[in-house]
């Protein structure tokens, strides 16, 4: 973790303990009718920009009114542990990090309220020191006024350290605060007042389909250094 390997040593083990406690959601592989739907565009549950930012950031995309509608919420975190698995091994992933954009447009009352252990969860593992892949920022986009309120209630209970990078964007047309972080010309057009070209869906499920195919060769190694071990 930026040349420290103190810190570097102290994140493995508790990568390794989160992985051991979660073991079906990492190592149990998204199945294959939910890869499917998660190259259509009526999913669209989790995409991952095909641009990265100013700062070299890889960008995820979660559609949380599509998460657990057009993909189970168990699904969806396998599919993004599977896409940071295999995107880490990228130099400029390991040293830029990522970011995350959770689109709450849509999301009635009764998902938010299932989806709430998604916000947990994810900022436990991408942001509380537990998976090397390192979450820069957390922008949470189109929510309504209550989602909002709910969020900024949790928000000084989060480490100060953490609160910094998590970013609550009103509801509504006025994406500027979104795109004080994140341009406009890598959001595609349609999404969050972006200006880019219209996300292609045939070049992100050969992407996903190269995901897996190079997730599959990390599990096998992982499991033939166990076996050798």
């Amino acid at each position: 973790r930026k040349y420290d390997t103190d810190k570097a040593a102290s994140l493995l083990k508790k990568y390794t303990k989160i992985r051991n406690k979660h073991r079906d959601l990492f190592e149990g592989g998204i199945s294959v009718e939910s890869l499917r739907q998660a190259t259509l565009p009526e999913c669209g549950a989790i995409t991952v920009l095909p641009d990265r930012d100013l700062r070299g950031r890889r960008v995820i995309v979660e559609s949380m009114v599509k998460i657990d509608t057009m993909m189970k919420i168990e699904e969806s975190w396998k599919l993004m542990f599977m896409l940071l698995d295999v995107l880490m091994e990228e130099e400029e992933a390991q040293v830029n990090g990522f970011v995350l954009i959770q689109d709450y447009l849509g999301v009635s009352m009764t998902q938010w309220k299932m989806q709430d252990s998604q916000f947990s969860f994810e900022l436990e593992i991408g942001f509380g020191n537990t998976h090397p892949a390192r979450f820069e920022e957390y922008h949470l986009i189109n929510q309504s006024w209550f989602f909002a309120s709910h969020k900024s209630v949790l928000k000084p209970f989060i480490p100060a350290e953490l609160r910094q990078r998590v970013h609550l964007h009103a509801h509504g047309p006025d994406t500027d605060s979104l795109h004080k972080f994140i341009p406009k010309s890598i959001l595609p057009e349609g999404f969050a007042g972006g200006n880019g070209p219209p996300f292609d869906w045939g070049s992100f499920a050969d992407f996903l389909h190269k995901v897996l195919d190079a997730w599959l060769k990390i599990k096998a190694w992982k499991l033939g250094i166990a076996d050798h071990g």
